[in-house]
């Protein structure tokens, strides 16, 4: 997503929720792994907080070993900045998040068994 700073530089984000302020970035080990990388994501994630956004930072093993954590934790900072999808509509997202967990679950206890390659 594409966003315009004050001063007028651009500035993007992966993932971006631009009427709650609320961004998700991926750091990914290909993009993300050398030190000028880092320092370069630190630059424009200090730039995407002075204009008041809330930038969640995710990688592989957050988002594919345990995606509950990472969805509760944009659950609830999208809560925290406004957005309110009403009480049914956020019980059946907080089933959902449960139903992943539960199958990572399951999958790591049958990978641990040798169940699954």
């Amino acid at each position: 997503m594409h966003v315009i700073t004050g001063k007028g530089c651009d500035r993007y984000i992966d993932l971006g929720f631009p009427e709650y302020r609320q961004g998700v970035e991926y750091d990914g080990r290909e993009h993300h792994g050398r030190p000028e990388d880092r320092m370069h994501d630190h630059a424009r994630r200090a730039a995407l907080r002075d204009m008041g956004w809330n930038v969640l930072v995710c990688t592989q093993a957050g988002v594919l070993i345990d995606p509950g954590v990472f969805l509760r934790q944009l659950l609830g900072r999208l809560s925290e900045r406004g957005w309110d999808p009403g009480r049914t509509r956020m019980a059946v997202i907080r089933r959902n998040i449960d139903r992943i967990e539960a199958l990572r679950k399951r999958e790591r206890q049958n990978r641990a068994r040798g169940d699954l390659v």
